[in-house]
């Protein structure tokens, strides 16, 4: 592996892209609302930890419990020591508390001076060592928070956490934003995927790979032929 490339934690997609996503890096990936596109996400968090490495996976529109049982119906396994959820919507349905120690509770996506100062703290907690952080979905946030001061906020913890080394992984539902959010958030990142119906099929494309990837996802994971 390259040190400027971090696992896909899919292994045809590392080998296109000559060692796997840029980092340090903010990654997009722009598809479908559900949960298939989710499945890119859950592979790049289990590679991490296969590898010891600490991730952060901020769930806007799921408890982590709930995010931890979709990743096994895509046969992916999120458990370890080194697995960190940061909870933005267990409070706004009241949900209990999980008391593991390894999840950061905070009272929902609009609190985003909350998500700020606890980035922060996280990143000081794990200096030294490699941070791969995701957000499911950075769409949720889009929704309960004005665009402006979104931008402002991602800009602050993006260049925090690229600065520690981290790679950010961010999902965007199509179809649910304005052409000038997604082209903003577009010129804000280092790497642009879409995943979808391409001519009937399926795809994977990016200015990143040659040609657009057919793409199956079901109970194995992700596939590319």
């Amino acid at each position: 592996m390259r040190k400027d490339r971090v696992s896909t934690g899919i292994r045809e997609l590392d080998v296109i892209l000559r060692g796997g996503y840029k980092n340090p890096a903010t990654i997009l990936l722009i598809g479908p609302p559900g949960d298939e596109k989710n499945a890119f996400a859950f592979h790049f968090a289990e590679e991490g930890l296969q590898n010891k490495e600490i991730i952060l996976y901020i769930t806007l529109e799921h408890t982590p419990k709930e995010v931890i049982k979709i990743a096994s119906e895509y046969g992916i396994e999120l458990k370890g020591n080194n697995l960190f959820f940061m909870d933005c919507y267990s409070s706004t349905i009241n949900s209990p508390a999980d008391k593991s120690g390894n999840t950061i509770r905070i009272t929902g996506p609009s609190a985003l001076n909350d998500m700020s100062l606890e980035v922060n703290e996280f990143i000081k907690k794990h200096k030294e060592k490699r941070i791969r952080v995701i957000f499911h979905t950075f769409s949720s946030l889009a929704l309960y928070n004005e665009h402006s001061s979104l931008f402002k906020f991602f800009q602050v913890i993006e260049g925090r956490l690229k600065q520690a080394g981290a790679t950010l992984f961010l999902m965007v539902d199509e179809g649910m934003h304005e052409k000038k959010f997604i082209t903003t958030l577009e010129h804000s990142v280092d790497q642009i995927f879409k995943y979808g119906l391409i001519e009937g099929e399926k795809q994977l494309s990016s200015t990143e790979i040659p040609i657009s990837l057919k793409v199956k996802i079901g109970a194995a994971g992700v596939d590319l032929e």
